[in-house]
């Protein structure tokens, strides 16, 4: 884990909302340098639920990107697609597809090298669902550079997960997020292990339960034992990026800076 890259989730150290996570901050240019300053390696870009147009993602406006990256000397590694959180992507997968084009070219003008895939909430899918998404993408993107990685819930379990993944390899693969395997009662330990090959990126996250509910917290505080995570991404030989999608109690830079030197300490 020593070469091991962490990055964090845009909005989560300038949040435009302490109540209400993924959503585009107002400083975003600011945050690029407040990022780069307490210790991170890249900015995960959000093309977010509400779509802000004071997004450039939503203007497609590389350019203000491109100088906002050069000036602060941090990467926009990866672009996280929350939109479809909260929009069902299945519902016309066609027009998704246009989108993702859009999405692609914008995203290799920035230098983005991972979009990550939201399979959740709105967009949960099925078995069948995913496979046929699949296909399609496949046929759309297959050439292309870009590596494209699904989070998923646990509608599809761990199994078929592989065998949908392993057919399309190494271009498309999964996003496995800690956080969400708490509180879905999850073994990290036999998931990563038995999708050792199809996990493409990592979204970090610890979790505490309180009464019937998960919630978020602050790296370190929650049930996630990162012993057992270091030696495991260790031992799978993990060589991909961690993005912190980390708890920022009511002062985002001060939690930034306590989570990823909680990261550093742990996992490298």
């Amino acid at each position: 884990m020593k070469k091991t890259q962490f990055g964090i989730m845009q909005g989560r150290i300038f949040p435009e909302s302490y109540r209400v996570y993924n959503k585009f901050p107002k400083f975003w240019k600011r945050e690029f340098f407040a990022t780069k300053k307490i210790g991170y390696n890249y900015l995960e870009l959000i093309y977010d639920e509400g779509m802000s147009k004071k997004n450039p993602i939503h203007n497609l406006d590389h350019k203000i990107i491109l100088t906002t990256i050069k000036k602060s000397k941090l990467k926009a590694y990866s672009m996280v697609l929350n939109f479809f959180a909260k929009n069902n992507l299945f519902s016309n997968t066609n027009k998704f597809i246009d989108n993702l084009k859009i999405l692609v070219k914008f995203a290799k003008k920035i230098n983005v090298k991972v979009i990550v895939i939201p399979v959740i909430e709105e967009s949960s899918s099925n078995l069948r669902g995913l496979t046929s998404l699949l296909k399609k993408l496949h046929k759309n993107f297959k050439d292309e550079k870009i590596l494209f990685s699904f989070e998923l819930d646990s509608k599809i379990n761990v199994k078929n997960k592989k065998k949908i993944f392993s057919k399309y390899l190494p271009r498309f693969g999964i996003c496995y997020d800690t956080g969400n395997s708490l509180s879905d009662f999850k073994d990290f330990n036999y998931e990563i292990n038995y999708l050792k090959n199809e996990i493409n990126h990592l979204h970090l996250k610890d979790k505490k339960r309180v009464g019937n509910k998960f919630v978020n917290t602050y790296l370190g505080d929650g049930l996630l034992n990162f012993k057992k995570l270091r030696e495991l991404l260790e031992k799978i030989k993990y060589k991909h990026k961690v993005t912190l999608e980390c708890f920022y109690g009511n002062n985002g830079l001060r939690s930034g800076k306590k989570n990823i030197n909680y990261a550093f300490t742990k996992l490298l």
